[in-house]
């Protein structure tokens, strides 16, 4: 009867070992999800990058050069002192703002939780203890002379 009890508690504790590390919060399937994750935010940051690089560089020429300030802040509409501003027709729209980076937002890893499989191992253990006194008393032959 022992036997059956500790076999069974065997059977659990490998059940939960294995689900733990396929399905588990830690587990393999959480871990390739959270590494997609970090794929897709890194190359949101090298987007991002690119798009500050840009902005550096504009904002260096801007700075150097008057005349490339003057005309970047009249593309922003600012006026300078004494100039008139005359539209002709009606103005355009403004550009379509530049895309500053994806939000990532969370997603929790797919996996069960470790209630879950606390709860699957104990069923697996509970069936095998259940099991092996369905399977009836072991027979063994006396020791003896034959």
């Amino acid at each position: 009867m022992g036997t059956r009890i500790a076999a069974g508690g065997y059977i659990g504790l490998a059940v939960y070992c294995l689900l733990s590390l396929l399905l588990g919060p830690m587990g393999t399937a959480a871990y390739s999800d959270l590494d997609a994750r970090v794929r897709s935010m890194r190359e949101n940051l090298t987007s991002l990058e690119a798009l500050n690089a840009e902005a550096r560089a504009r904002k260096d020429s801007a700075l150097s050069d008057p005349e490339a300030l003057a005309l970047e802040a009249r593309s922003l509409g600012f006026v300078g002192p004494d100039q008139v501003v005359i539209r002709l027709g009606f103005p355009e729209g403004t550009a379509s703002p530049r895309d500053l980076g994806t939000l990532v937002p969370y997603v929790p890893p797919r996996g069960l939780e470790d209630s879950q499989l606390k709860a699957v191992s104990l069923a697996s253990a509970l069936c095998a203890v259940f099991v092996g006194f369905l399977a009836g008393p072991g027979r063994r032959k006396p020791r003896g002379n034959r």
